[in-house]
């Protein structure tokens, strides 16, 4: 929100799924879809725009989908999809002179370089060709020649994104939503956010029966089976924290919360993620199970994770 302000984008040129659904109600409509930042639909957009992916622009772990539908295709390693998005307006510069040169007011590189610092972490140097490498460095140099996009730049929006008061501020409900994801796994439907407060920000500014059974509600109102939170604080040194949580209700009669104990273990036993200090294991009066640990590798993103699971479940 704020960086979209300091662009002076209107939110009114935003759309969310429903808006979307209600503009376009015959999906046959929508005749080509491009993917950025992801390779791969979520469930319910998966119903209403996968038969036409054409494009896919992703860093994560290739999903390998839409073979059929695709007539471009850019996903490897490197920081951030926006470098990616960089480095293919370098190439071909000349078509975009009017979107990125300098001016009073932002530029097509200041809003684009955002999400080059901050998945990068401003260039961290402890997690370079781990979340970031050197191909980010050229992709900000290029956006860095028309736009200020330094130092200050990277932290005022590194403090917003990582204010944990104002996520806070939205309401457990508001968090669930505000960046989340459902798959489905075969045995049952998982769903997961990403929250930016830790656990233990949650506890002490809901308590542990609402959370527990905002989530409850959340897995009902979903039909999810199980339920993933990955809470992460980062400070404006660009130390960061994060948390993962895992619920599932202990009276569901389904193969994947049944597997509540096993994903747990697995997890656990995953060196990537990197699992060694689960705090807080219990049954609580609302009927739920749920653990929490310390995620120690902080370089692990949700697509990290969200492959472990996968490929655990699959396999």
């Amino acid at each position: 929100m704020l960086h979209f302000k300091n662009c002076k984008i209107d939110m009114s040129n935003i759309l969310f799924l429903d808006e979307l659904k209600a503009l376009y109600p015959n999906r046959d409509d929508i005749t080509e879809t491009a993917l950025v930042d992801h390779n791969q639909l979520d469930m319910d957009q998966e119903e209403w725009l996968g038969k036409n992916v054409t494009r896919v622009i992703d860093h994560h772990i290739d999903n390998e989908c839409y073979k059929d539908t695709l007539v471009e295709k850019e996903v490897r390693f490197i920081g951030s999809a926006c470098s990616l998005l960089a480095l293919m307006f370098q190439k071909d510069k000349h078509l975009f002179a009017e979107d990125l040169a300098p001016s009073d007011e932002p530029n097509f590189a200041y809003l684009l370089a955002a999400a080059v610092v901050l998945d990068s972490y401003n260039f961290l140097e402890s997690i370079k060709n781990k979340k970031w490498n050197d191909d980010d460095i050229v992709a900000h140099k290029f956006l860095a020649e028309t736009a200020d996009v330094g130092l200050e730049y990277w932290r005022t929006l590194n403090n917003a994104k990582f204010d944990s008061e104002a996520a806070l501020e939205l309401g457990m409900k508001g968090n669930m939503v505000r960046d989340y994801k459902k798959y489905d796994l075969g045995k049952g439907i998982m769903g997961c956010s990403v929250i930016n407060a830790l656990h233990g920000d949650m506890i002490g500014r809901y308590g542990e029966e609402l959370l527990t059974a905002e989530s409850l509600q959340h897995m009902k109102n979903d039909g999810l089976h199980m339920y993933l939170i990955i809470g992460m604080r980062a400070d404006d040194m660009a130390n960061v924290t994060k948390t993962l949580y895992l619920v599932r209700e202990l009276s569901a009669d389904n193969e994947l919360a049944k597997s509540f104990d096993i994903l747990c273990n697995h997890l656990e036993g995953a060196d990537v993620l990197n699992l060694n200090e689960k705090f807080h294991q219990e049954q609580t009066s609302n009927g739920c199970q749920y653990t929490v640990y310390n995620i120690q590798n902080t370089a692990v993103s949700r697509k990290v994770l969200e492959a472990i699971i996968k490929t655990f479940y699959r396999d």
